[in-house]
């Protein structure tokens, strides 16, 4: 027993010593190196690594952030250069990988002003010069590198609230928001870390937005020890070493159906995904293809399409679901992922499906999320063997333009309320980059980087409402009245689009609580965060396709030309649909 409890007081000796250690070797040396673990409602969801590169003619930041659980599986490297004093901003780039699908930002500042390109999804984002007042600096309050610029501007012997110019990303695609942060030092304070008390500096953040950040940094060297936003229930806490974070894929089962992992082939790129079958009843059963949103989306699609196939095969129905072209098993590259080749993957789906002996292929369906809705409603008008068409979270355009950019005037104006200049900047950004890829080839050069433009050139070519109008099968439309990504206006204009080309044959369900994702989303570790889908929408879908893709009438028996014709009263049947 004695020789157990010397052991802990050694470990506990040698946990303190590294504490120590490390912060004295990271504040000695030219290269200092930083663990943190990040924490959502004190659950462990990851690590950020931040490294510090003193070089003769500048200062670099450098840090590489691990999100294990996260429902894209993202991993994020960032980099940010200053000149050697570490005070004027020369570069900031940001490497994402979502899905295993890659997207880049850069930020150059110049003498002549910032400029800003960002690059992935087969789509890009250019802005020559971003205006940059008072040499700001990016922040961003969940990633813990840009956190040590922002506390070497603050002067610890004045003291007192002092501001700070930055440059907030609000999202991939669009430019950095200009803003000024308040920071205020509440005087020293202790905290413990990994069982040890450490006495350090408070300090308080305070964005235009009224969000509050606290800072515990060390009280020599203003390293950083903590940061916690109260309001989004996110902590940070340094760390002498990475744990390992277990992680459960979210998968359902059930004995009423087997799932069969499955490949296919479009040319010379191979695809893969499940198809979900059920056991009970008898073959060949009815079959439903899915279709994602846009961006990296695999088979599981958030998880969204984990329950609709789990509920639709428990139903009879059988499941075919695969990962995108790049991601996930399936070949192929997502960066150059267009239009063309996103139907031509999902005619060789369909093809591949009718082949299975399970499927009757005279009952086949169709559903699409979003972006996916458009192409599920492309794919019904090419294929007669498409006998229903759901589409979840109607888009009315694939173009950013559509009404002068009304989907981007609603998010900027939820995002940064009260810049009048910024929304305005980045509606002309929208648009100057479509005119810089007009009768251009499907990749060009910018700011020394191959870019591709055939997706972008090619967003007026495909028409959700022209598309809609030449759909003649029985069409569900499901949307969510909290759905901020796409307007329930755009719900309206499929269904009007079908009613003026004499599809009465449709219907139209709004959910009043749900969004985007028809669920929320689920934290709970060890499982992968995930959405879950509301149970009604489920239902919905299920009793729309048990009523719309019925077995299709017994052909007509030929009759002797020398018997009697009976010929029945005429009759009439009313379709019904919700607007």
């Amino acid at each position: 027993m004695k020789a157990v409890y010397i052991t802990v007081i050694l470990v506990s000796l040698i946990t303190i010593a590294m504490l120590g250690l490390s912060f004295f070797y990271l504040d000695q040396q030219r290269h200092q190196a930083f663990i943190y673990a990040l924490y959502y409602d004190n659950v462990l969801t990851g690590y950020e690594k931040v490294d510090r590169y003193i070089l003769e003619s500048k200062t670099i930041y450098k840090s590489v952030t691990d999100l294990p659980r996260d429902i894209l599986r993202r991993k994020i490297v960032r980099k940010i250069t200053f000149d050697v004093r570490g005070k004027k901003f020369m570069e900031y780039r940001k490497e994402l990988s979502s899905n295993g699908a890659k997207s880049l930002v850069c930020i150059n500042n110049g003498p002549d002003g910032t400029s800003f390109i960002a690059l992935g999804h087969a789509t890009f984002s250019y802005l020559q010069s971003v205006p940059n007042y008072g040499n700001n600096i990016p922040f961003e309050s969940t990633s813990i590198v840009t956190y040590p610029p922002l506390v070497r501007r603050y002067n610890f012997k004045k003291r007192g609230e002092q501001f700070v110019n930055v440059l907030i990303p609000i999202s991939t695609f669009l430019p950095p928001v200009r803003d000024a942060i308040s920071i205020t030092s509440l005087d020293k304070d202790t905290i413990e870390i990994e069982g040890r008390k450490i006495n350090c500096e408070h300090l308080v953040l305070e964005l235009t937005s009224g969000e509050l950040i606290s800072i515990w940094v060390t009280k020599t060297f203003h390293n950083i020890l903590m940061v916690e936003i109260p309001g989004s229930g996110f902590k940070a806490v340094f760390s002498v070493e990475k744990k390992d974070i277990p992680v459960e894929e979210y998968k359902k089962s059930s004995e009423l159906y087997i799932e069969k992992d499955i490949t296919f082939s479009n040319e010379d790129i191979s695809l893969y995904g499940t198809l979900s079958v059920p056991t009970s009843g008898e073959a060949p059963y009815p079959a439903v293809i899915l279709i994602w949103d846009s961006g990296p989306m695999d088979r599981d699609a958030l998880g969204i399409f984990t329950d609709i196939a789990h509920t639709l095969t428990e139903s009879g129905y059988c499941v075919l679901r695969f990962d995108k072209r790049g991601i996930g098993e399936s070949q192929g590259f997502f960066s150059t992922y267009a239009q063309p080749e996103v139907i031509s993957d999902l005619t060789n789906a369909l093809d591949f499906l009718k082949l299975q002996p399970e499927i009757d292929k005279s009952r086949i369906a169709i559903l699409g999320h979003s972006e996916g809705g458009f192409y599920a409603s492309y794919l019904a008008t090419l294929d007669s063997d498409v006998r229903a068409c759901m589409i979840l979270s109607a888009r009315s355009s694939l173009s950013p333009l559509k009404d002068n950019c009304r989907k981007l005037n609603t998010f900027i104006k939820k995002v940064v309320p009260d810049d009048e200049e910024y929304l305005q900047s980045a509606i002309a950004i929208v648009k100057q980059n479509r005119e810089i890829i007009k009768g251009k080839s499907d990749w060009i050069t910018i700011m020394d980087k191959r870019v591709f433009t055939k997706k972008m050139s090619l967003e007026d070519k495909y028409n959700p409402i022209d598309t809609i109008k030449k759909v003649k099968i029985p069409v569900l439309i499901l949307h969510g009245r909290k759905d901020d990504i796409n307007s329930i206006e755009e719900a309206k204009e499929l269904g009007d689009g079908l009613a003026k080309a004499g599809n009465d044959n449709f219907t139209t369900i709004y959910f009043g609580v749900l969004d985007h994702f028809f669920g929320p989303v689920i934290k709970n570790p060890p499982l992968r965060d995930h959405v879950e889908v509301d149970m009604e929408v489920l239902k919905s879908i299920t009793n729309w396709l048990d009523k719309n893709l019925v077995p299709l009438p017994p052909e007509p028996i030929p009759i002797e030309e020398s018997l009697p014709l009976e010929v029945p009263e005429a009759s009439t049947v009313q379709e019904n649909h919700l607007h």
